[in-house]
């Protein structure tokens, strides 16, 4: 579906079009590009990005992943966050006010439970309303992470949100618009983060990223939180959305893998003091969001 899965990390962000993360500490963890093992891709710019735009709206939907990968997209375009914005919604311009980006959030990509609350009663905000939003954009970036509970909590419930999603899209947004659709796939998170140095090994067909969980690790990562399953979402996802609506898969799940760096992760002391120090999910360093932007730059249309 794209050739940009594969690859490494090699160090030097200037190859790539992209800056160091200033707010970061660890300059090594702020100076990376992701180098497609099958492909040349096309450093990332600013101007080229809003020619490649041509004045279309950008509508991302998806849970915090997919927020940091907007917010991160946004900045990179040298636009600060002034309109509305919170942990849940984001709506700025970019390309000199020619071009809008915009963020809902919505954890389990669906058309149909707005307003749910969260499965582990947080938030009660995590399905807002996207669909009415469609007419607005041009662009629609979907992103299906790790909320992997549904209400109903099972396999075929998940799955079967998603094909409702797709229904939606086919009979009531796309015969009456045309809507370019990219699928984000999601990034595992790493049960050993604060392993601080990136991972540079070749990802490919017959070597790939992998983690050797020991007994602590493994309960925390498939017992509490069925993280374990999120390579075999990821590839359902991606085979459909492509095949039901011809979506452009944005594919950043191998890549990150290799980058346990650049989390806010804690220490083995602060963990003994409390389970839920550190955040191994999200990244602090914006290098690894950077790549997947430029990613997506590339497969731009």
């Amino acid at each position: 579906m794209n050739d940009f899965q594969y690859g490494q990390w090699v160090q030097g962000t200037d190859m790539c079009g992209l800056s160091s993360d200033p707010t970061f500490e660890d300059g090594l963890s702020s100076d990376y590009c992701w180098q497609p093992q099958n492909c040349t891709t096309e450093k990332f710019s600013k101007e080229k990005f809003c020619s490649y735009l041509k004045g279309r709206h950008i509508l991302i939907v998806g849970d915090s992943l997919a927020k940091d990968f907007a917010t991160t997209l946004i900045h990179m375009m040298d636009s600060i966050l002034t309109h509305k914005r919170d942990k849940v919604r984001v709506h700025e311009r970019i390309c000199s006010g020619g071009s809008k980006v915009s963020f809902l959030r919505n954890d389990h990509l669906t058309v149909r439970r707005e307003g749910s609350p969260h499965h582990d009663g947080g938030d009660a905000e995590v399905n807002l309303n996207w669909k009415s939003k469609l007419h607005q954009y041009d662009i629609l970036v979907l992103h299906k992470g790790h909320h992997l509970t549904t209400l109903e909590g099972t396999d075929k419930s998940f799955k079967s949100e998603s094909t409702e999603t797709i229904n939606y899209l086919k009979k009531y947004a796309l015969p009456y618009k045309k809507i370019l659709i990219y699928f984000l796939t999601t990034s595992p998170p790493h049960p050993f983060c604060s392993n601080s140095t990136p991972i540079l090994t070749i990802v490919n067909e017959s070597h790939p990223a992998i983690y050797n969980l020991n007994q602590y690790q493994n309960t925390i990562y498939t017992k509490n939180y069925s993280w374990d399953k999120i390579p075999y979402y990821n590839k359902f996802h991606k085979e459909l959305f492509h095949k039901e609506l011809n979506a452009t898969i944005i594919d950043v799940e191998a890549m990150s893998i290799l980058r346990p760096d650049g989390h806010n992760y804690a220490t083995a002391e602060e963990i003994a003091k409390n389970k839920y120090a550190g955040d191994c999910l999200h990244y602090r360093s914006t290098n690894i969001y950077q790549n997947w932007v430029k990613i997506f730059y590339n497969l731009l249309e």
